[in-house]
């Protein structure tokens, strides 16, 4: 009798987990974010909470000015023991949507994180926030966490070295597996 009486609570936290995971999917196939950074579409994607001073839902407009610090990030429920992670954002949208001469510009990369070390304070590519150019419309601002299979090579990507950063041929490149993510929009109006 116990185990039946857990089964709708099991049901009930089942739906919302996968109807989350469709959210964030959803959310990239309609805003063309596999595309726009190289990635193969995913069947299923988590979603990545990220919270400044405010949480991020995916694919909302916030201002810039709110999101220049770096954010938190609960990266655990995605995190399996003796497994290392990477964590990327990126703008595809630079230097416009419409003209993205610079796609993809990195925000951030902290690689290796893990459970002894979820430390995202300092990245191999330290956090910068958002600062697209005025008049250029909106961005996406794309966080996605990859699990790793070995060391990452950053490839001489460094905190100088940010633009034209490709995303797809990064994750393909050191074997990575995208299994969340997440978005806002800003821009300099």
């Amino acid at each position: 009798m116990v185990i039946f009486s857990l089964t709708p609570l099991l049901v009930l936290f089942c739906s919302s987990v996968c109807s989350q995971n469709n959210h964030v999917l959803e959310a990239f196939m309609d805003d063309d974010i596999f595309e726009a950074l190289s990635l193969t579409p995913q069947n299923t994607l988590g979603t990545l909470s990220i919270y400044f001073d405010f949480f991020v839902e995916s694919g909302t407009e916030y201002s810039r000015e709110s999101s220049q610090e770096t954010p938190a990030v609960d990266l655990s429920p995605f995190m399996e023991y003796e497994k290392n992670y990477t964590l990327i954002m990126a703008d595809p949208d630079a230097l416009s949507r419409s003209n993205p001469v610079f796609r993809s510009y990195l925000h951030w990369i902290v690689s290796d994180l893990s459970f002894q070390n979820s430390d995202l304070r300092n990245g191999d590519v330290p956090y910068v926030g958002p600062g697209p150019p005025k008049g250029t419309g909106l961005h996406r601002y794309i966080f996605l966490l990859f699990e790793q299979t070995c060391f990452v090579d950053l490839g001489g990507f460094s905190n100088e070295n940010r633009k034209s950063f490709n995303v797809g041929e990064f994750a393909s490149g050191n074997n990575m597996k995208l299994i969340a993510g997440n978005y806002f929009l800003a821009q300099n109006k």
